[in-house]
C-alpha cells in the first residue's frame, strides 16, 4: 500500500517504523526503513519535503519495545512539533505508555482483543496451512496467550 501511494502525486505517504529498530536517530531509522522495505532511495531532502508538506504519516509501532522509550518519546515530540502538518501515530502497551512523559499527544486506548478476534487476525496474517497449528500453540502457552 505504501509503495502504491508513492506514485500518487499528492497523496499521503504512510511510513511504518517498528521502534525496536531505532538504534540511533529517529530520522535515520525512517530513512533506513524506507530504503530497506520500500526499496526507495531516500535522502534527507526528500524526507524533509515529505515531513514539511504533511504528506508523511508516521506510524511508529511499539514504543514500549524501544531501547530507550523516554529518549525516543522526546525525539517523537520534537519531530511532531517541528513539522506542524505531520500526522503521527504511536503504538505501545498501556503499562509502558502510562509511565512515559508524553505531553503533546492525545492518547487513545483500545480494548483488549477477545480470543476469537486474535484468531481471526492470525488466520489472515498466516497462510492457512500454518495458522491452525500456531494458534493452538499460542493458546497452550500461558505467556503467549497474554500477548
Amino acid at each position: 500500500m505504501a509503495r502504491a501511494l508513492l506514485d500518487e502525486p499528492n497523496g499521503p505517504i504512510p511510513l511504518l517504523l517498528p521502534l525496536a529498530a531505532v538504534d540511533d536517530s529517529l530520522r535515520g531509522a525512517i530513512v533506513r526503513r524506507v530504503r530497506d522495505h520500500l526499496y526507495v532511495r531516500l535522502d534527507g531532502d526528500v524526507l524533509e519535503a515529505w515531513l514539511e508538506s504533511g504528506r508523511a504519516v508516521l506510524i511508529l509501532d511499539g514504543l514500549d519495545e524501544a531501547r530507550d522509550p523516554v529518549e525516543l518519546t522526546s525525539a517523537i515530540e520534537a519531530m511532531a512539533s517541528a513539522y506542524k502538518g505531520l500526522a503521527v501515530v504511536v503504538t505501545g502497551r498501556p503499562h509502558m505508555l502510562s509511565r512515559l512523559p508524553i505531553q503533546s499527544f492525545q492518547q487513545t486506548w483500545m480494548k483488549d482483543w477477545q480470543s476469537w478476534q486474535a484468531e481471526w487476525f492470525l488466520a489472515r496474517l498466516l497462510d492457512d496451512a500454518s495458522a491452525e497449528k500456531i494458534i493452538v500453540s499460542i493458546w497452550r502457552s500461558a505467556g503467549l496467550a497474554d500477548l
